[in-house]
């Protein structure tokens, strides 16, 4: 059975802030869950990867993001914050009562947009933490419950042997349309979880796609490989450079080639963020012309997509623009 991950953050260094007790009543509450698991940077052996990566691409694959703050914040808690909200994770907030509290953090509270529970003891805390995770449990039940039909058994037995045979497919749709050759090995048919995991060959990303959601296997010829058709689309999110699936179907032909838009401005503030964003990795980013933006594709340029999926479209005449950017040779 895959188990959800909760990835625990907080300030580790107890010269700040020692948070030891709710991070250890956190690793208990979550292990009485059968179908859960914790992350924790304690917990976790040595690694040659670099100490950020380590910590941020846990948060990128974590299920539940479970923030545990009081009076200060560090460098690498706000990192891993801004992670799990780009990468759209269910956010569980928990404040220790103090009497002061940094500006920095109190910046992060106002900004967070999430319910915060307060505490004062860490049997507060335990309580808090198992009555907030037992509240995102049932929700993801609730939605869960609303999710498609389960698929036909005959599809259902064609993808556990793809993915017995790490088979290589084809996806549909894919966004953008420009990658719709790309090709991904099936990994594994969880039945359990109803999820079919997929990695993207040219970027070794994993990507979950709930079964309920696959529609069809098609097959183009006996050395071709099957298309997996979805109710839903495969596509690129700029912030985090990760492919993840959306519920969304795209319908008419723009939606299939870049996508689905959301308004913007001169005044976008969240447009602003991820343009500095893209401009820390040294890339070129900006608005551009609708009908010049075939040439700056082809040119190696791409149109950007927001956390929620959506690109950023700013209504101009005589032709609307769309926030794209121009990676570094």
């Amino acid at each position: 059975m895959n188990r959800r991950r909760v990835f625990i953050s907080s300030i580790l260094d107890k010269s700040k802030e020692d948070f030891s007790e709710e991070r250890t009543r956190a690793l208990r509450v979550i292990r009485a869950y059968p179908f859960l698991e914790p992350w924790a940077f304690e917990e976790e052996p040595a690694s040659s990867k670099s100490l950020r990566s380590s910590y941020l691409d846990e948060v990128k694959q974590c299920d539940i993001f479970a923030l545990i703050a009081g009076k200060h914040l560090t460098k690498p808690v706000a990192d891993e914050f801004e992670t799990a909200r780009a990468s759209m994770k269910p956010i569980l907030f928990f404040l220790r009562k103090v009497e002061q509290r940094s500006d920095e953090l109190k910046e992060l509270i106002s900004d967070a947009d999430v319910k915060y529970a307060s505490y004062s003891t860490a049997e507060e805390f335990e309580q808090e933490f198992k009555r907030a995770l037992d509240a995102e449990i049932a929700r993801s039940l609730a939605a869960a419950s609303s999710s498609p039909a389960p698929m036909s058994p005959p599809l259902v037995t064609k993808l556990e042997r793809l993915a017995k045979e790490k088979a290589t497919i084809r996806i549909d749709p894919v966004v953008p349309s420009t990658r719709a050759f790309d090709l991904f090995t099936v990994q594994e048919c969880d039945i359990a979880s109803e999820v079919l995991v997929v990695m993207k060959q040219s970027s070794l990303h994993y990507i979950h796609i709930p079964l309920g959601r696959i529609t069809d296997l098609l097959s183009s010829g006996p050395r071709d490989p099957h298309t997996l058709v979805l109710r839903g689309r495969i596509q690129w999110v700029t912030p985090i450079e990760q492919w993840k699936f959306f519920p969304e179907e795209p319908t008419t032909h723009e939606q299939r080639s870049l996508g689905f838009a959301k308004q913007s401005g001169d005044n976008d503030m969240r447009a602003r963020t991820v343009s500095a964003l893209i401009l820390s990795k040294g890339a070129q980013v900006g608005f551009l012309n609708q009908d010049t933006l075939a040439g700056y594709l082809s040119h190696g340029g791409e149109v950007v997509y927001d956390a929620d999926g959506l690109y950023f479209r700013k209504e101009d005449q005589p032709y609307p623009q769309l926030l794209v950017m121009k990676r570094r040779q």
